[in-house]
């Protein structure tokens, strides 16, 4: 009898032990799901236990707070870690915010060939950023072979997935033809997707196809308002181009004094053309006191850029008689 009732005990004790089992395991599931909705609220010493816990939410919320000194000290090098950390555990955006991090040299220092790894891995992830970024490299041949092809099919695949920048680069080679077959009315609906999302390089780019009519009808106050808008984001090259408009009278009222100070910003920041329009419009005395020599500093500092007309100007100024 003896020997029967630790037969039972043993089998009852059998029974028991996964029931035990599923019980831990739903408890642990708890806890975990209490460290990352915490985390989501905000709460920073939640995301450390739960990027402990191996939850990869928890690890990238850490790296965000790291990166913006939010709620944790400010340390860029830290948040590295955090997002590498993310990245491990199968989190994409991590992946491809190492690669961002790691190419610019942001907490550490800079690694191309390791970004374009880090890049790779995310857009295998399907994360759209990432595939942009990689079609960057393969356009300018960095790290890995220049190869536009592969490049417009990156941008593609990062377009369709909801990156505005992928739109606006395939845009680019689809207007200048580069890797694939020119099509500019497809450029123009790429460029005006990427702007609607707030790509103001996009913008720029949909002004100038607008301004000539280019893959769609001719819109010279819409171009206005496109490098408006793209030169107060910060889009130097289109304060050029609006300086152009204001200077010619083109989609706005002329206005000599705007298109000074347009070409002046846009100098100063390094647009060759914007120089040279300076040089034209004091060498002409449009809307300034007329100042051969102020022409020529301006087309010199061009012509240093190896810009043919910048140079061909300062020629025929440096072989006049006008001082």
């Amino acid at each position: 009898m003896k020997s029967r009732r630790t037969a039972i005990t043993v089998l009852l004790l059998a029974l028991l032990l996964p029931g035990c089992a599923a019980t831990s395991h739903v408890e642990a599931s708890r806890r975990d799901y209490a460290f990352a909705g915490a985390c989501a609220a905000g709460d920073v010493e939640a995301c450390r236990q739960a990027c402990e816990l191996r939850i990869r939410s928890g690890c990238h919320a850490l790296g965000e707070a790291h990166l913006a000194g939010r709620d944790a000290p400010l340390d860029r090098a830290l948040a590295l870690r955090f997002f590498d950390r993310s990245c491990d555990l199968g989190d994409a955006t991590g992946c491809a915010q190492v690669g961002y991090m790691v190419e610019h040299g942001v907490g550490t220092a800079p690694d191309p060939a390791r970004a374009v790894r880090y890049y790779r891995r995310a857009c295998d992830a399907n994360q759209a950023t990432a595939c942009a970024d990689l079609g960057v490299a393969y356009q300018l041949g960095a790290v890995v072979p220049l190869d536009n092809l592969r490049a417009s099919q990156l941008y593609q695949r990062a377009c369709v997935g909801g990156d505005p920048a992928g739109c606006a680069n395939l845009g680019y080679l689809l207007q200048y033809g580069i890797g694939v077959s020119r099509n500019a009315d497809r450029a123009r609906e790429l460029y005006e997707e990427a702007c609607s999302a707030k790509h103001l390089g996009a913008c720029g780019n949909l002004g100038g196809m607008a301004l000539v009519g280019l893959g769609g009808p001719r819109e010279p106050n819409r171009a206005a308002k496109l490098f408006q808008l793209a030169c107060e984001g910060g889009i130097i090259d289109a304060c050029s181009n609006l300086g152009v408009l204001y200077e010619r009278g083109v989609g706005v009222t002329k206005d000599l004094a705007a298109a000074y100070k347009l070409f002046e910003r846009a100098c100063d920041a390094g647009t060759v053309d914007a120089c040279i329009s300076l040089g034209g419009l004091f060498e002409r005395g449009l809307g300034v006191t007329l100042d051969v020599a102020a022409a020529r500093r301006f087309y010199r500092r061009a012509c240093a850029a190896e810009d043919p007309e910048a140079c061909e100007r300062l020629k025929r100024l440096e072989t006049s008689d006008t001082p």
